[in-house]
Parts: structure tokens; C-alpha cells; sequence
């Protein structure tokens, strides 16, 4: 059950809602119709069994008068069973024992009588009444007999002194079809019950996705545009999702305006750099240019590096055999020095003689 009325389950919330009311409605008349089957049909066997009471009154009262006072012949006159006829009885036994008569000046007593009377309105139904007749017995007694459909009614007669008993037996064939008589009022009821049952769960059925239906067609036609909101759609759940939901959107729009701000001061720090990038590119090419100049000055200086290293090479040279030259004429000037000291030693000694 859990899992059949799970939302998540069906692609729509209806199919939910609608299982789970028409389960509710459907169990609500399931134990309606057994209720009502129940009293109906105890209502229309108590009011049968009432006809059958009224009915069989005053035929106790003639059975109580005619037993008691011994007087077979009211029980048995064209009006007693026009009274029988007309009370419906198949079947109608009386007996008992008469009250009898004490002696008298003006006659000698009379001892207490049986007397007793049967009436059958139908030959042929007895064959579906005596087996019946035999399990009746003593004591109060009223029971339906529902496989031959016959009411039978066994009663003691009160007024009669020396006791007295009346069995009756009435045709019930009319309760036969009061099972089927309630279960077309049954389904009657059921429909009218479960029309008005339905009347109000589609509107409120139709209320809830209504408003659901504002929503999903508020997400889908609102595209890009942060500025739309769900209307209010009262205090209920739904009401409060449409809410949430736009104050989502407002802390999205605030969101998205922060970053539009944080975008366009960017996008002109951008366009700063880009320019210094432009500069730095023109000062790039003029570098590259001079790089250039600096370049073919280079392989300039180079070649004419080449040239003065090979004159320096023979130059070299030269200088090594010039400075060899110099330490020998050095050695020349120190021994001509020598010389020139011996003769300045000379000459002082002489001017000393």
C-alpha cells in the first residue's frame, strides 16, 4: 500500500489522490452497505414478522373464546375463515381443553373439552408445512424457514384456563427477494453516494493541480527572465512552495546582478590590459625592429672582430718578437750601466789620488 500510493511511483499527481480517495470512498461504502444490508434486512423481516402479529391477534382472540367456553363452532363458521383467509395463514392449528362448567340448579356440570380445529388453506402446501409441524414442540416460538420460505408462529393461548396452543404457518416468499430488494437499494445508494463523493474530490482534485499547474507553467515560460514571481496561492503547502520558490529566484537574481556588477568591472580592467597589451605589442615590434638593427650590427662587429682577432694574431707575434727584442736590450742597457758605475767608481777613486 506504501508503495502504491507513493508519489514518486506515477508520472501524475492524480493517480495518487485518485486511488487514495476512491480506496477511502469504496471503504466507506463497503461498511455502509453492510450496515445498511444488515438493518434493511432485519427491518424488513421485523416488519413482516410485525404484519404477521397483527394478523394473527384476532384469530388467538376467537381461538381463546372458542377453546375455553368449548364452543368448536365459532372456530369454525363462514366468519372464522374469512378471518383466516384474510390474515394470509397457510396453515392454522388450534387446540386445548375447555374450561368446562360447574353444575348448576339449571344444569349438571360439564367436564373440560378437547377441543381443536385445523385449518389449510392449501392441500398442496402442506407437503412443504408438515415437516415443518413436527419440529414446532412445545413453548413460544417464531422462526423463518428460509429453504422452504415459510414464517411459522407457535404460541400458548393465556386466556385459556386449561391450557391452549396455536400454530400458524404463513407464506414468506416475499422475504425471498428482500435480499435483492436492499441490494438494488444498495447499489442505488452506492451511486448517488459515490456521485457526491466525487463531485467534491475532483475539485479539490482540479484545486490542487490547478495551482500546481500555475507553477509548472510559470518555470517553463519564464525562461531567462529573473524578474517574474508565482503569485500567491495561499496559506496552504502550495502556497508555500510558490514562496520558497521566489525567494530562491530573488537570491538568484541578487546573485546573478552581483556578478553582472563583478563582470563589467572586469570586462574594463579588460580593456585596460588589452590596450596596455596593444602598447606592449607595438613596443614589441619596435624592440623586435632594433633587435633587428642590433643583429646585423652584430654579424658587422662579428666579421670585423674576425678580422682585427687575425690582425691581432700577427700582431702578436710581432709584439712577442719586439719584447724579446726589449728584455735583450735591457740586459744591454743594465750591463752598459754596470759599465758606466765601474767607470764612475774609477774615475772617483783617480780624483781622490
Amino acid at each position: 500500500m506504501k508503495n502504491l500510493l507513493s508519489i514518486r511511483r506515477y508520472r501524475t499527481l492524480k493517480t495518487p489522490l485518485f486511488i487514495g480517495i476512491t480506496g477511502t470512498i469504496l471503504l466507506i461504502e463497503v461498511l455502509f452497505g453492510m450496515n445498511f444490508y444488515w438493518n434493511q434486512y432485519r427491518r424488513g423481516i421485523e416488519e413482516f414478522e410485525k404484519v404477521v402479529r397483527v394478523s394473527l391477534l384476532p384469530i388467538k382472540q376467537l381461538a381463546t373464546r372458542g377453546i375455553e367456553g368449548g364452543n368448536l363452532m365459532i372456530l369454525r363458521n363462514g366468519a372464522a375463515k374469512d378471518l383466516y383467509k384474510g390474515s394470509g395463514a397457510l396453515y392454522i392449528k388450534m387446540w386445548g381443553l375447555s374450561k368446562g362448567m360447574e353444575k348448576t340448579a339449571f344444569s349438571e356440570a360439564i367436564p373440560p373439552q378437547k377441543v381443536e380445529f385445523e385449518y389449510i388453506r392449501d392441500k398442496k402446501a402442506m407437503e412443504r408445512i408438515e415437516p415443518l409441524i413436527e419440529k414446532i414442540g412445545k413453548g413460544e416460538k417464531r422462526f423463518l424457514d428460509k429453504e422452504r420460505w415459510l414464517y411459522v408462529v407457535a404460541s400458548n393461548l393465556k386466556g385459556v384456563t386449561n391450557g391452549g396452543r396455536i400454530v400458524a404457518v404463513f407464506p414468506a416468499d416475499e422475504l425471498r427477494g428482500l435480499g435483492w430488494k436492499v441490494v438494488k437499494e444498495l447499489i442505488l445508494i452506492t451511486l448517488i453516494v459515490s456521485i457526491l463523493g466525487f463531485i467534491p474530490f475532483f475539485a479539490l482534485l482540479r484545486m490542487v493541480t490547478r495551482d500546481i499547474n500555475v507553477i509548472v507553467r510559470e518555470l517553463k515560460e519564464r525562461g531567462d527572465d529573473l524578474t517574474r514571481r508565482i503569485p500567491d496561492l495561499g496559506k496552504n503547502e502550495i502556497g508555500e512552495i510558490g514562496r520558497a520558490f521566489n525567494k530562491f529566484i530573488e537570491d538568484l537574481d541578487r546573485i546573478v546582478s552581483n556578478v553582472t556588477t563583478s563582470v563589467k568591472g572586469l570586462s574594463k580592467t579588460s580593456e585596460r590590459l588589452s590596450d596596455l597589451a596593444v602598447n606592449l605589442s607595438r613596443g614589441a615590434s619596435e624592440q623586435s625592429g632594433r633587435a633587428s638593427q642590433v643583429a646585423t650590427a652584430s654579424q658587422e662587429l662579428s666579421a670585423t672582430i674576425v678580422e682585427v682577432a687575425k690582425n691581432a694574431s700577427g700582431t702578436a707575434e710581432k709584439t712577442r718578437e719586439a719584447r724579446e727584442v726589449a728584455h735583450e736590450g735591457s740586459r744591454v742597457v743594465e750591463r752598459t750601466v754596470e759599465a758606466m758605475e765601474g767607470i764612475a767608481t774609477v774615475t772617483r777613486e783617480t780624483s781622490s789620488a
